[in-house]
């Protein structure tokens, strides 16, 4: 298997099983408002770390701007956490039975795969302003 399809494997399964426990522990307590404040505020946490190490690690570190990196980074995994989170709500909110969260979750994260390279592509070009 290619290294691409291995991260993408490996992305997926990160996001279902953060969302899915996310969603499990606020569907126990039918708290919605807290369900989609911690997708948020961990949302914001990856996407700071993950854009800041992206700032530091690139070849020419001083190019692009910090904030710059985790904008794109935001917007780039976007898909990863709206899906999951969109597939999740059901149980969260009572709807559906608590134990579906998991496979909920990892159709989520199914079917974020293919927005991610076009998310994460409009990310880098408009807001990073580093076209391929």
């Amino acid at each position: 298997m290619t290294s691409t399809v291995l991260t993408s494997v490996a992305m997926a399964s990160i996001s279902a099983l953060t969302i899915g426990s996310l969603a499990y522990l606020c569907a126990k307590r039918r708290s919605v408002v807290l369900f989609l404040a911690s997708v948020i505020l961990l949302w914001g946490v990856v996407a700071w770390t993950l854009g800041h190490y992206s700032s530091i690690a690139s070849v020419s570190p001083g190019r692009i701007p910090e904030w710059r990196h985790v904008l794109a980074t935001f917007l780039g995994i976007g898909p990863l956490v709206l899906s999951p989170t969109a597939f999740t709500i059901g149980p969260v909110l009572g709807r559906m039975d608590m134990r579906a969260i998991p496979f909920l979750a990892v159709a989520g994260a199914i079917v974020a795969l293919p927005f991610i390279f076009s998310a994460a592509l409009a990310a880098s070009c408009y807001v990073a302003l580093d076209c391929v």
